[in-house]
């Protein structure tokens, strides 16, 4: 691995950090975060408003809202934990590409689900773009030079434990989170760094 890049601070995940925070607080103050009015408002996802209103953006801007202080708690302590090593591999715009990239998937994967059975919810969070980087984590123990630092039986093990409450808790999306697992590893996988390169173990 670059040696200066390591050094690097992950300002990119830090600020991502920042802005959900800050959404946070204005959710708050506007009439509360765990209100279902307030999350509409400010951005979250509802498949009638995105197919009668052509509102689209609400794939991106779900992405920075969330349900409570909890909700927020869990994904920003998963993002802080995650995002600086992708960030440091992959350098600020790529480990950008492959958050949001993710977040898209995880958000049209849920109107497809939601389309296939007509039915509707309101969603929001940042962790279709947080599963993406365990994607990135899981290309990390693909690879034959990163291998040894991220071992693919734990980086599995913290696949199944992170997608194993939305089996139990409806109120979980699980489409957004296999959405952006499966967003995250294929862009992790077109944006691998040269100095990374090789092929992956299968």
């Amino acid at each position: 691995m670059n040696q200066n890049a390591l050094a690097e601070k992950p300002v990119a995940t830090y600020s991502l950090i920042g802005i959900n925070v800050l959404v946070f607080l204005l959710e708050t103050f506007s009439g509360g975060s765990e209100q279902v009015s307030t999350a509409v408002h400010f951005g979250a996802l509802y498949l009638p408003l995105l197919t009668d209103n052509g509102e689209w953006w609400r794939i991106f801007t779900s992405m920075f809202l969330h349900f409570g202080i909890y909700h927020l708690g869990s994904n920003m302590l998963a993002l802080f934990a995650l995002g600086p090593n992708v960030e440091m591999v992959y350098g600020k715009s790529r480990f950008l590409m492959i958050y949001f990239f993710s977040g898209i998937c995880g958000g049209l994967l849920t109107i497809l689900t939601e389309l296939t059975f007509q039915s509707y919810n309101v969603s929001a969070g940042a962790s279709g773009a947080i599963f993406g980087l365990l994607g990135t984590y899981l290309v990390f123990a693909l690879n034959p030079n990163t291998r040894r630092i991220f071992p693919l039986r734990r980086v599995l093990l913290s696949i199944v434990i992170s997608l194993s409450p939305a089996l139990t808790d409806p109120s979980i999306s699980l489409t957004a989170h296999i959405g952006g697992l499966l967003g995250g590893t294929l862009m992790s996988f077109l944006l691998l760094p040269r100095r990374l390169g090789g092929k992956l173990d299968t």
